[in-house]
This record gives C-alpha cells, sequence and structure tokens, in this order.
C-alpha cells in the first residue's frame, strides 16, 4: 500500500525556493526542476516517517529524531543514492 503525503506548507516553500536555485544553477526548465525538487524533498518527508513512525515522531527524544535526519541527509548527500531515487531505480532515499 503506498502512503501519500499531504501537502506542507514549509516543504511546499522550500521546494519552489530549491527549484528556482536549481534553475538559476543549472538552466534546466522550470517543470523538470519543480518535478525533481519535489520529488526530492517529499521522498525525504517519506524517509523520515518511515523510520520514525508516523504516530512515533513526536514521543522520541531529540538524539532519536537527530539520528532519523542524520540517515536521511546521508541519503541525500550520496550522490549514487540520490540519482538512483530521481530516476526510479530506488523507492527510498533510505
Amino acid at each position: 500500500m503506498q502512503r501519500t503525503c499531504r501537502p506542507n506548507g514549509y516543504i511546499e516553500k522550500k521546494i519552489h525556493e530549491t527549484s528556482r536555485m536549481l534553475i538559476r544553477h543549472t538552466g534546466i526548465d522550470p517543470s523538470t526542476a519543480l518535478l525533481l525538487t519535489r520529488n526530492i524533498w517529499y521522498g525525504a518527508r517519506r524517509a523520515i516517517l518511515d523510520l520514525a513512525g508516523t504516530s512515533r515522531w513526536h514521543g522520541l527524544s531529540f538524539t532519536d529524531k537527530a539520528d532519523i535526519c542524520t540517515a536521511v541527509v546521508r541519503g541525500l548527500l550520496n550522490r549514487k543514492v540520490l540519482l538512483g531515487f530521481v530516476r526510479g531505480e530506488r523507492k527510498g532515499i533510505v
């Protein structure tokens, strides 16, 4: 069963900021930049929720939250993992 994420104001704001930066630095077309950044931001959000469990996030300690976010950021910084996710070869970032 595939879980979908509700639109999130902060994430949507960051998606648009990131896509504008991507357009400025690479020159790709706006719709592609928006699609790529949306997939990456929501992929990161899904990875965090999958690792933490949706209902458990608020009950986790700061250290546990930091460990989960560190794992997601490491996946985002790993070029091979990130490209595999964007190309659809991987189902998640982590």
